[in-house]
């Protein structure tokens, strides 16, 4: 975590940074996991702080540096297979965005373009998913809005999740099924990321 962050602060300018919602995204993001403070600061910084036009020229400077791309790939996404298999089996796949951003950062049609092109790709990778579902990248009530909503309305979404750690209520079904709860596969030990075993 540490030499990551210090190469994130060597590459890092103040004109790359959005200042918009910051003291709500730190007060609110990564209380939960269990990480260490520059591994917080880093998906703070990647996930909240930085503005989308520089994220992903950072990002793949630092993947080059410090890792091989395809060999981590194979180890963290399935394949186009792997999801026919988990459909086939009876799991339902839903959506969650193209580039994972936080949806409330983005525009109307940027989010549009997140969510109905992740849909698109999902149909078809598994086609004839009777069930239509989203997760909101990150999750949390700041990290979406009425018009992320509104959108999901239009394409037909069945249910939404959000990470809200409880269990799922019947005056949720009733009333919340764009915003369900659901708890982060971070906080429990079988769900963090086995980047360290990598590293």
């Amino acid at each position: 975590g540490s030499a990551m962050i210090d190469g994130v602060q060597s590459l890092l300018r103040p004109e790359m940074l959005s200042h918009d919602h910051v003291d709500a995204f730190r007060q609110q993001t990564y209380s939960r996991q269990q990480n260490d403070e520059a591994t917080r600061e880093f998906k703070r910084i990647f996930n909240y702080f930085i503005s989308y036009e520089w994220r992903s020229k950072l990002l793949d400077n630092l993947m080059k540096q410090s890792f091989d791309e395809t060999s981590l790939c194979s180890k963290f996404y399935v394949s186009h297979n792997q999801l026919q298999e988990m459909q086939d089996a009876g799991m339902i796949i839903g959506g969650h965005s193209v580039t994972h951003p936080v949806l409330s950062r983005l525009s109307e049609v940027e989010q549009q373009r997140e969510i109905r092109d992740c849909f698109a790709t999902l149909e078809r990778c598994v086609p004839t998913s009777s069930v239509k579902t989203f997760c909101f990248p990150y999750g949390g009530f700041h990290t979406f809005n009425a018009v992320t909503l509104r959108i999901l309305a239009e394409e037909g979404c069945h249910f939404a999740l959000n990470v809200e750690p409880r269990d799922v209520t019947q005056e949720d079904l009733r009333t919340g099924l764009m915003t369900l709860p659901r708890f982060d596969c971070n906080q429990f030990q079988f769900g963090q990321s086995r980047l360290r075993e990598i590293v």
